[in-house]
Order: structure tokens, then C-alpha cells, then sequence
């Protein structure tokens, strides 16, 4: 059983070991990705355009086919968003995201999507105190049920299960990462299943934010800015 536990301990430090290397390769490839966050701009500041029109669409059409038994009413279409992270010593950086929430109609539950960019946050679960460059947090509180991490394919995924949300990552080759939270609107148990988000998430790719990022003609006199929302998914309503 100990030679077993060494086998497994020494594969899952490799499998780290090489989606960081592939992290840091996709950032070698663009030298414009900085590892320790963006600066702010006014492009990314809760702007839409057809890149984020792109997620929205490509989400809606992935609930309708997951989930026939299910309707959802946009709450927040996909938007350019960036959050401060605590990555870089010298200045206030951010990372850069699209971010869109869905209620289901025939339940008090939402649905948050975070598609990411590299730069500015770090793979894997923070179990220790806040610190927002992780995604994903399994705080010490008994709401709290399950934190586990693990491969699915040549992903990378982080779960955390409350009693009032499910949120799993899928931390891509690339260095981008896909985030869904499930959580409950109100005082009724969450019916959602950890299976549920695993469906919606390995279909949701980071195509949208990259080619946003990438897009030198993007329109910006035709993006719209609207305000902030007052809580921006699940896992930022606690921070602000």
C-alpha cells in the first residue's frame, strides 16, 4: 500500500508539474500575458461586444441541450470583467474574465460562468486564508461538504460542494480556465449535482475570451458598459 501511495503521489506531482510547464509555455508564446495580472482597462470594465454575445449564446445553447427539463432566464449576459488579484508586488493587477449568470426559472438556483485568461491567479484550491488570486476556496466553515482536486483528461479541475453551491474549474493546457457555480437563490436546498456542472463545464470552451484578447479590431466605440452588478457570482459576493 505505500509503494501504491509513492506510485500516486509521484504521477499526480508530474501531472502538476506539466500543466504548470504548459501554463507557463502558453505565456512564453505571448509575451503580452503577464503572469502576475493585467493592468486595469477601460475595454475589460463590464463592457460587451460580440465576443461576449459569442459565450452567452454558446451557454444558452448548452443549457437548453443539457438540461430539456430545465428554462433559464439571463440574470447578467456574458460581460468583459476584471478583478484585483494579489499577484504582483509592485502595482495592482487584475485578471481578465468573461462572466455571465443564469436563473433557473422552475427553482430558486443560479448559474454563474467565468471563462479566464491566463495571467494574474494561480491553479488548484486555496484552503488557506482569502487570497484572490485563487478561483476556487474551500474555506474551514461546516457548510462545507467535499474540496477535491484531480485530472479529467488533460484537465486540471478543482470541486468544492456547500450546502448551497457547487463550483468546479477546468484549468485548460492553454493557461485559460473555465469556472461554473450552481448555487441556491434562496432557503431551499440546492437540487443541483455535481454531475450537472461537470456536463455544462468540459462543453464550455475558452475560444471567446481569447479571441477577444487577440481581436486588434475589436469595435470598441460600438461596446456597451453597463454597471456593475451587485454581486458578480458566488465566489466574489462575500469579498466586496
Amino acid at each position: 500500500m505505500r509503494i501504491r501511495s509513492a506510485i500516486v503521489g509521484a504521477l499526480a506531482a508530474v501531472m502538476s508539474g506539466l500543466l504548470a510547464m504548459s501554463a507557463t509555455t502558453a505565456q512564453a508564446q505571448n509575451p503580452a500575458i503577464p503572469t502576475d495580472g493585467w493592468d486595469h482597462s477601460s475595454a475589460w470594465a463590464w463592457t460587451t461586444d460580440t465576443h461576449t454575445s459569442s459565450l452567452t449564446e454558446e451557454v444558452e445553447s448548452l443549457l437548453s441541450q443539457e438540461l430539456p427539463d430545465l428554462s433559464f432566464s439571463a440574470n447578467f449576459n456574458a460581460h468583459r470583467a476584471q478583478f484585483p488579484t494579489n499577484m504582483a508586488d509592485d502595482r495592482v493587477s487584475y485578471m481578465r474574465l468573461f462572466y455571465g449568470d443564469w436563473d433557473v426559472v422552475e427553482r430558486s438556483e443560479g448559474i454563474s460562468v467565468f471563462t479566464v485568461l491566463p495571467g494574474g491567479w494561480r491553479t488548484g484550491i486555496n484552503r488557506g486564508e482569502w487570497d484572490s488570486s485563487y478561483l476556487i476556496d474551500c474555506p474551514a466553515f461546516d457548510y462545507i461538504r467535499e474540496c477535491k482536486e484531480g485530472w479529467e483528461g488533460d484537465r486540471q479541475y478543482a470541486l468544492v460542494v456547500s450546502d448551497w453551491h457547487i463550483q468546479k474549474v477546468h484549468f485548460l493546457p492553454d493557461g485559460s480556465a473555465v469556472s461554473i457555480v450552481w448555487y441556491t437563490t434562496g432557503l431551499t436546498d440546492l437540487q443541483a449535482t455535481t454531475d450537472d456542472v461537470s456536463a455544462l463545464l468540459e462543453k464550455i470552451g475558452t475560444g471567446s475570451v481569447w479571441t477577444a484578447w487577440m481581436d486588434d479590431e475589436c469595435d470598441c466605440a460600438a461596446t456597451q458598459t453597463e454597471p456593475q452588478p451587485e454581486s458578480v457570482g458566488f465566489q466574489y459576493l462575500d469579498r466586496n
